[in-house]
Parts: structure tokens; C-alpha cells; sequence
């Protein structure tokens, strides 16, 4: 297990890494097979420096942006450095390279692509296929400990509010997107204080910088709401509950102005009216 002795160590390398000669390098062709090695030290406990992992792997994440296996080799050994840290700004530091590390991972990843073969300890030969364990470790690990951090004080840009240059995922990589916006739906609905901000301020910037899937985030923001709503309800803070139903209500009837849609979402022009009715005898109620 890494330590975390190194704390001020690894916010210096973060803040003057990019300065450094490694800025511009050409990544090395063997760059996926070495983060592999080192990957398999850390869980084999024979590498506990912190400091080196986290500068190796984010230097590989600088140098290799368009490489997606990289990336996503990359991934696995920052969420370890971030887990090793307290929560706090170090943490940050290596949450937010592992963002970065998963973006790149989804702009490069094509199908047509081959994978990488990589040798393992026992020297046989293995193909790299990072995309899936990245999303998993994307929705299941980074993007919990970025809002366990937020609700402390360390605050990652993407829950400011502050609109986006960009989807940070391609139409290719939709399926990650839906798996966040789940995963703030279900830390936003599981919260006793009916605080969703967070939550909320990421999906609005989705919403507004990824076109291609403003319907399901719209619903999945006013679904969001309507949940917590429903929550804060059964606790009776019911002033906060005609907030939350109040956002719903807004989402929710922009939801049923799109037109032609596919299923799931066409199916859910059919539910979707119930949730409506619901929020508005919450709000009628109070």
C-alpha cells in the first residue's frame, strides 16, 4: 500500500511538473508496458514511493494524451495515490490527474484500434483493453472521492458550476457520460440534508456542453430532483422539499418538449407525467 508521508512532495511535483523538460517529450513507445510494471509492483507491494508512482504516471498522462491505453493504465495507479492521502488538497491533485487520464482515455479509445500487447511477469503476451475497467473506475471510485472531497471544502472545478469548452466525452464514449450522470443521481438522492449542488451544477454543464445528450440529462436532472424531493419529504423538511420539487418540475416539463425520441427516453415520455403530478401535489401540499 503506498504511504502518505509525501504529501507536500507530490503538491510541488503537481505544481512544477509542467514546467519541467518532460513537457513536450514524445511519449516512449514502451510507456504502456512500464506503467503496467509498475502497476503490478504497487499491488504487489514491492513500490510504496507515492511520489514516484503519482510523477511517473502523471507524466505519462502529459506526454500521451492520444494514447488511450496510457491513459488508461495510468488510471488505476492515481486513484491508488489519491486513496493513499488523506482528503485534502493533495488528494485533489491526484483525483484531478486521474480525471484527466480517463478524458484521454475516452478521446482516444476507437474500436478500430488495436490493443496494445503488453508481456506479463510470467512472460506470455496479453492485449491491453483498458476502456471498461476506466469507466468503472471512473464512476465507482474517482467520481466518489471527488464528491466526498467537495463536500469537505476541496472543491474540483467540475462541480463549480463553471461552463465547460467542451463535452469531455465523445458520442464513442456516451456510455460513461449516462454512468456519471447514475452515479450523481444516486449520491444525490442518498443524502439526508437534500444538498445536491454538486450533483446538479455537473449535470447543467454536461447538459450545456454535450448536445448530443441533452434529452437524457435533462431527464436525469429532474429525476435527480424529484428524488430528493421525495426524500426530504419523507423527513418532513418540507420547505426544502418544495425546492427540490420546484427544480423538477422544470426539468421534468422540458423533458416531454422533445419530440422523436428513441427508446429508453421515449418510454419514459410515458412515466415521466406521474413524476410531474407527484411534485406538484408536493408543492400544492406545502
Amino acid at each position: 500500500m503506498l504511504r502518505f508521508a509525501l504529501a507536500a512532495a507530490l503538491f510541488a511535483l503537481v505544481t512544477h511538473a509542467p514546467a519541467s523538460a518532460e513537457e513536450g517529450a514524445a511519449c516512449p513507445p514502451r510507456t504502456e508496458q512500464n506503467l503496467y510494471n509498475l502497476g503490478y509492483q504497487v499491488k504487489s507491494g514491492l513500490e510504496h514511493d507515492t511520489v514516484k508512482v503519482f510523477q511517473y504516471a502523471a507524466a505519462a498522462v502529459d506526454r500521451c494524451a492520444d494514447r488511450t491505453d496510457v491513459n488508461g493504465l495510468a488510471v488505476p495507479l492515481l486513484d491508488a495515490v489519491a486513496k493513499a492521502f488523506p482528503p485534502g488538497e493533495s488528494q485533489l491533485v491526484a483525483l484531478s490527474k486521474a480525471y484527466e487520464a480517463v478524458i484521454n482515455n475516452g478521446r482516444a479509445w476507437r474500436v478500430e484500434i488495436p490493443s496494445v500487447t503488453i508481456t506479463l511477469p510470467d512472460g506470455s503476451a496479453s492485449q491491453v483493453d483498458t476502456y471498461s475497467a476506466v469507466t468503472d473506475y471512473y464512476y465507482k471510485s474517482i467520481l466518489p472521492q471527488l464528491l466526498t472531497l467537495a463536500d469537505a471544502g476541496t472543491v474540483h472545478p467540475m462541480f463549480t458550476g463553471a461552463p465547460l469548452a467542451e463535452c469531455p466525452f465523445p458520442p464513442s464514449a456516451e456510455d460513461r457520460a449516462l454512468k456519471e450522470a447514475k452515479a450523481l443521481r444516486d449520491a444525490a438522492e442518498n443524502r439526508w440534508d437534500g444538498e445536491v449542488t454538486f450533483a446538479t451544477n455537473r449535470l447543467r454543464a454536461l447538459r450545456e456542453a454535450c448536445d448530443f445528450l441533452r434529452p437524457r440529462l435533462t431527464y436525469e436532472l429532474g429525476e435527480l430532483y424529484a428524488h430528493a424531493a421525495t426524500e426530504q419529504q419523507t423527513m418532513t423538511h418540507d420547505e426544502k422539499a418544495v425546492e427540490l420539487a420546484g427544480h423538477a418540475l422544470t426539468e421534468l416539463e422540458d423533458f416531454m418538449t422533445y419530440a422523436g425520441l428513441e427508446p429508453p427516453l421515449a418510454d419514459w415520455k410515458l412515466t415521466v407525467p406521474v413524476d410531474i403530478a407527484a411534485m406538484k401535489a408536493l408543492v400544492d401540499d406545502n
